[in-house]
């Protein structure tokens, strides 16, 4: 289910094709013998992190996903998301979704803050990193930071929700707005777009690759 109800449907279709071609191409890419492994930051009802799977699934290749996510309530929240969070029902329905999907055994569940994770792996563990955990600038800078090292050379390093770059924004009228996960307007352009994300991917990668809001990097 990944329907409004809870906002389960956290992909836009629009991004979907991007990202799908994203993984496809490195995977063709990939020769090596062995597990190819992908890690996903922020995965809520799983809707992405079935979408990384079954690419994976279909490809042939021995991989896995890595699903990080620490499923709980955060400032913010309407109250019928934050009840769903005090019920469990989100990461109940994350499970639920994995398994009708048939994906469930290439997916490893970390539950808990990315901030406490990158320390787990080490580093050039992974081949393709997907960031799109807490939306401030301070977490998604400190996802980049912690996890960039992670990745190996030649990796890719991609996200959600970068609907402008820093270059095409207001930077003043982001920054005011730093600490916060939600869409604001920017002045210059008239439109929608997490300040957040904006910034840190501005700050720390510099111009990426961007395609309605799904970017990506090679290391």
């Amino acid at each position: 289910y990944f329907g409004k109800l809870f906002w389960a449907g956290q992909t836009w279709d629009s991004r979907v094709p991007f990202m799908k071609k994203t993984l496809c191409e490195e995977l063709d890419n990939f020769k090596e013998l062995r597990k190819y492994r992908i890690l996903e930051i922020g995965c809520w009802a799983g809707q992405s992190s079935v979408i990384w799977a079954k690419i994976l699934k279909e490809s042939g290749k021995k991989g896995r996903v890595y699903c990080l996510d620490f499923w709980r309530s955060f400032p913010g929240l309407p109250k019928q998301i934050q009840w769903a969070f005090s019920h469990d029902i989100i990461f109940k329905l994350f499970i639920y979704n994995i398994k009708t999907a048939g994906v469930d055994d290439f997916i490893d569940i970390l539950r808990g803050n990315s901030n406490d994770f990158s320390s787990v792996f080490k580093k050039d563990f992974f081949d393709f990193i997907y960031i799109d955990g807490g939306h401030d600038f301070s977490q998604v800078s400190s996802d980049i930071q912690n996890y960039l090292p992670l990745l190996r050379s030649g990796g890719i390093l991609c996200g959600d929700d970068l609907e402008l770059q820093l270059h095409e924004v207001c930077e003043d009228v982001a920054l005011k707005n730093s600490n916060i996960w939600t869409m604001i307007y920017d002045p210059k352009t008239s439109k929608a777009y997490h300040p957040g994300v904006t910034l840190a991917v501005g700050k720390y990668l510099g111009v990426v690759l961007s395609q309605n809001g799904f970017w990506h990097i090679k290391k």
